[in-house]
């Protein structure tokens, strides 16, 4: 009778009612409390209600009495350095198991728990995950290299495709699945997190590429089969014992280790590494090329063109609006406007006029030669 007390779900809304993630060892401290019904401060004897409050993936508990005195609290997550700890791994195991932070929040959405903040979750992975994420790529190929010291390595390239036509690609497009698990194509990715799940993919084959074969209880090799649509026909290959990623633990601790170290805030910002590309500009000097868009006026067509370099393919007379850098690139656009040697177009153009400082107005007609 009891534990159908406990399984009862009469009276509540099972879809909409809040839920939190909570650490085992919590629960026993919070099933060790005392229970209280009545304040306990001096002078004090109003009853005790229960208010709960949500914070990310986390739960607060208060006892609180008519009067306002908190008398006892509880939450479902011990903190680091002032941080919930379930936010912090839920931060770490989105990047490492190569999921996006969007799905997983809408996916919390509807099972009706909070998630990481955005901003949390972007400083979390970019400070302390993606350098451990390196940190371990480094390791493995130390390793790796140790492996081969004193031995003959051979390398494959398209001659010796060529002398072995049996030659196969399934440990490459076992490799390229690996990446689109960690990097799927349908999301952009800063260049540091791009980086950091292409490594997560090499970390993943690498360290289950030899796994065992699946075997069944007669001991032979589990089969599986599967269908061509190329060949049209079945084929079978041998099952490899699931995935372990014993290296995800031990690399999600040493991320929580790496943010107790850190003296510089969560929220400080971030410092982009010397090879980012999102450092270099788009024009370094008046000696570097300069680009430029043209737009047509009807319709809207989109042409870009280098100084020196013209690639148009516009055989009616139109009107452009020309956006210049600046106005020595404007004034520099009219001197360079050419057409390439090789092309069977000539180009005239007649400067119409003059709208700001950084857009012109041309009149260009391509003439067949």
């Amino acid at each position: 009778m009891e534990e159908e007390g406990l399984e009862s779900t009469e009276g509540r809304d099972l879809v909409t009612e809040r839920k939190a993630v909570v650490f085992e060892g919590n629960v026993r401290e919070l099933a060790m409390m005392k229970p209280v019904t009545t304040c306990t401060v001096k002078g004090c004897s109003q009853p005790v209600s229960l208010n709960t409050k949500y914070s990310g993936t986390a739960i607060y508990l208060k006892w609180i009495c008519g009067k306002g005195h908190m008398l006892k609290k509880w939450c479902s997550q011990p903190k680091v350095k002032g941080r919930l700890s379930g936010d912090f791994l839920l931060a770490a195991a989105i990047l490492t198991s190569g999921n996006n932070y969007e799905k997983v929040k809408l996916l919390f959405r509807f099972f009706g728990m909070g998630i990481t903040a955005r901003t949390a979750f972007f400083h979390i992975q970019g400070k302390h995950c993606v350098p451990i994420i390196t940190d371990y790529f480094q390791d493995m190929i130390c390793k790796n290299r140790e492996k081969v010291i004193g031995k003959t390595v051979t390398i494959a390239d398209k001659q010796m495709e060529v002398n072995l036509p049996s030659l196969h690609t399934g440990e490459l497009e076992t490799f390229h699945e690996a990446i689109l698990m960690y990097c799927a194509k349908q999301y952009a990715y800063t260049y540091p997190i791009y980086k950091a799940r292409n490594t997560l993919a090499a970390l993943d084959y690498q360290h289950h590429k030899d796994r065992p074969l699946l075997k069944i209880k007669t001991g032979e090799p589990q089969l599986h089969r599967t269908w061509s649509k190329r060949s049209s026909t079945w084929s079978t290959y041998q099952e490899r014992e699931p995935k372990q990623y014993q290296y995800i633990p031990e690399m999600m601790i040493d991320m929580i280790e790496d943010f107790k170290s850190s003296d510089t805030p969560l929220t400080a910002p971030s410092k982009m590494s010397p090879s980012d590309p999102r450092k270099l500009k788009r024009t370094k000097s008046r000696h570097h090329q300069q680009n430029f868009f043209f737009r047509k006026r009807n319709p809207a067509t989109w042409i870009h063109l280098q100084i020196g370099k013209i690639q148009l393919e516009v055989p009616e007379r139109s009107v452009y609006y020309v956006y210049c850098s600046n106005t020595q690139s404007a004034s520099n656009l009219e001197k360079t406007l050419t057409v390439p040697s090789s092309s069977s177009k000539s180009l005239t153009i007649i400067r119409k006029g003059t709208i700001g400082k950084s857009v012109l107005l041309f009149d260009m007609k391509f003439d067949c030669t």
